[in-house]
């Protein structure tokens, strides 16, 4: 079975604690602050004002993230593994503020963040998805769970 089918499978919890898990081991520091500039940079990458925001749960969020990454070759046996592995003997409940920084941290795979000289945030695609049709659910997605 593709990597991404077993990732569209998972429970909310299961996805939420993979995503944590991949994000806490990424080297590069990354903005996981959601301020109100980048959402509103978010608000401006979205496809059309109207299709902005859909309504999503943390772990709809989290398989989002997941899958986005799945399309990287570079990341899929490390999925794999976390998919497959034993989870930690302790994992709380799914906490939003985490969620919401892994999603940044995975967005920050596939697209920059970038602050212009007035403060001005701008987000810019710097490697395409092999599947261009991933980047925007997720993006959907994130507003959907940040304007609740």
């Amino acid at each position: 079975m593709p990597i991404q089918n077993r990732i569209s499978t998972l429970d909310d919890a299961t996805a939420c604690r993979v995503l944590a898990t991949f994000a806490r081991a990424q080297a590069n520091p990354a903005e996981t602050a959601l301020t109100p500039e980048l959402r509103q940079a978010l608000r401006e990458f979205a496809p059309a004002p109207e299709a902005a925001a859909v309504a999503a749960s943390e772990g709809d969020l989290a398989r989002a993230a997941l899958i986005l990454l799945a399309d990287d070759p570079q990341y899929q046996p490390i999925l794999t593994a976390l998919i497959e592995g034993p989870a930690p003997a302790q994992f709380g409940p799914a906490k939003t503020a985490a969620v919401i920084a892994a999603v940044l941290i995975v967005l920050q795979t596939a697209v920059a963040f970038e602050r212009d000289k007035d403060g001005r945030w701008s987000i810019e695609i710097k490697k395409q998805p092999t599947d261009s049709s991933l980047l925007e659910p997720l993006v959907q997605k994130l507003l959907g769970v940040i304007e609740k």
